[in-house]
């Protein structure tokens, strides 16, 4: 049991106030305080032995004040207190010091109380210790009201540590007053960062809404995170709880102390599922347009190859032979190829898809480049490319939204194979795609840059033409730059490829900006 060990006046001293504090008190007044305290009184020798109980005593050990005289201090132990709380008592009140504790101490009927007991040394004239004077109160209940509540708060936690829930309790000031395991958990996953102010912070940063707004509306709202180098979601609601105020200035006007209470449950397996069906959804809807293109572009190809051989062929009949004069047969036969040659170049022009339209939509250019960033990411991981992406831009574009990130993404997936084929003949290569984008008054930028292999003026510009090949710089991929360009010029952009100095190559996208009197007109139209 807890003891203190106090200071007393000496006998001397207290004699002469107590003798000035009695000169003015009625006879008899000071027995009758003693006699009549709600408070448990007791007097006994050097040995300990009872010299005298108040009525008080008597009713809280339930013996009579007869039974009490001349009985030792020891017939009240319960035998529960340890024997070493007793030995330090007995030190402290001998050495002249007031010695204050708690003892279990047991009634006449057999029914044990925890005592708080202060037991204090008096003096006699010559300064010597004569007896002992005791004063104790029954604080069982008190105990057993605060051993429930510990109890119940120990329960509660550990009902709150079971959940895979983070819950947080806490107050006007973000003070924190209750917490889970899982909050412990995060906040050593932050490296000691609380996380009520780290999740405020980036309430803030993402969603531009303090916590306070979370509080007042009672709506969930979802934040995202790195640790430990995975990306994880949160998904956050708050509730306010009733509290009395505990503190003594409140005793009496019963005020009650606004706390909150934060539930963070971790979402991020059903966000990356959402996430992948929304690749999928993506990858669907490019694929198409992507099929076609290719389509396209291989009998354009084909075209194209086959018109400079009857181009040839054209030439030269009309210096060797006149296309009319077919009496000679390597005439009639240079007349049938170039009907033949006429008839597939016709076939093939004849074959070519036409791409289905898009009607024009106003968007926000944030969530394209997500989009993008998905995609890029999505494609770079199987690539083993590094991609560094910065997208934070307010701006509005009206254009055909998925034939934007379909090329958007042609050009992003040439730097990404640029990044890969670049490193064929280095050592330590890390391939590497940083796309930036920025904004002003009328145009959003993109810029996409690759650390593949470096190329000279006259490449970035014949790079974007129709059949250009790259396998001299082995970096052959299929539909190139050409159908990107085509796409940015469509909708009134332009677009450059510019070498860089160090290795690689830098594509920079422009695309004008619909003020916001624009998109609202256009969304009435609409």
């Amino acid at each position: 049991m807890a003891d203190v060990m106090q200071p007393t006046y000496r006998a001397i001293d207290w004699a002469k106030q107590f003798g000035e504090l009695l000169s003015s008190v009625p006879e008899g007044l000071f027995l009758q305080v003693v006699e009549q305290a709600p408070i448990a009184i007791s007097i006994t020798d050097l040995n300990a032995n009872i010299c005298y109980a108040n009525q008080r005593f008597s009713q809280l050990t339930g013996y009579s004040l007869k039974e009490l005289k001349g009985q030792n201090q020891r017939m009240l132990s319960s035998h529960q207190t340890p024997k070493e709380c007793y030995q330090r008592l007995w030190k402290h009140i001998t050495s002249g010091k007031v010695w204050s504790g708690k003892l279990v101490n047991r009634t006449r009927g057999g029914t044990d109380y925890l005592a708080e007991i202060t037991i204090a040394p008096v003096f006699d004239s010559t300064d010597a210790i004569s007896h002992f004077i005791g004063i104790q109160r029954d604080i069982s209940q008190s105990y057993q009201l605060t051993q429930e509540l510990s109890n119940q708060k120990a329960d509660f936690e550990s009902v709150l540590n079971a959940t895979d829930s983070l819950t947080v309790v806490f107050d006007e000031n973000e003070k924190v007053i209750l917490d889970n395991l899982a909050y412990k958990t995060m906040r050593t996953d932050l490296s000691g960062v609380e996380p009520l102010s780290f999740i405020a912070q980036q309430m803030q940063l993402q969603l531009q809404m303090p916590l306070n707004d979370l509080l007042a509306s009672h709506e969930q709202v979802t934040i995202e995170y790195w640790v430990r180098g995975e990306k994880k979601w949160l998904s956050l609601s708050c509730q306010p709880l009733a509290h009395v105020n505990e503190q003594a200035s409140h005793y009496f006007s019963h005020d009650t102390q606004r706390l909150y209470v934060l539930i963070a449950q971790d979402c991020t397996a059903d966000h990356q599922l959402l996430v992948q069906n929304h690749l999928e959804q993506l990858q669907g809807q490019l694929s198409d347009s992507k099929m076609l293109a290719a389509i396209r572009e291989t009998l354009q190809t084909a075209a194209y190859q086959l018109s400079q051989p009857i181009n040839l062929l054209y030439a030269m009949a009309r210096l060797n032979h006149p296309l009319n004069d077919t009496s000679s047969d390597s005439s009639k036969a240079l007349h049938e190829v170039l009907t033949s040659a006429e008839q597939a170049l016709t076939t093939i022009q004849g074959s070519m898809p036409r791409l289905k339209p898009e009607v024009p939509v106003c968007f926000e250019v944030s969530l394209l480049i997500e989009d993008l960033a998905l995609l890029a990411n999505s494609r770079a991981r199987r690539m083993g490319v590094t991609v560094q992406m910065g997208w934070r831009i307010n701006a509005t574009i009206f254009a055909p939204r998925i034939r934007i990130l379909s090329a958007l993404d042609l050009v992003v997936e040439h730097a990404l194979v640029a990044a890969v084929n670049g490193g064929r003949d280095k050592e330590n290569h890390q391939p590497m795609v940083n796309i930036a984008f920025s904004t002003d008054e009328d145009l959003v930028s993109v810029r996409v840059d690759d650390n593949g292999p470096l190329l000279s003026k006259e490449a970035c510009h014949r790079i974007m033409q129709p059949f250009y090949n790259r396998e001299s710089l082995r970096n052959e991929f299929g539909l190139g730059l050409c159908l990107a360009r085509d796409v940015i010029l469509e909708n009134s952009g332009t677009m450059d490829v510019v070498p860089i100095d160090s290795g690689g190559s830098r594509v920079i996208l422009t695309l004008p900006v619909v003020q916001e009197e624009e998109a609202f007109d256009d969304s009435e139209n609409d």
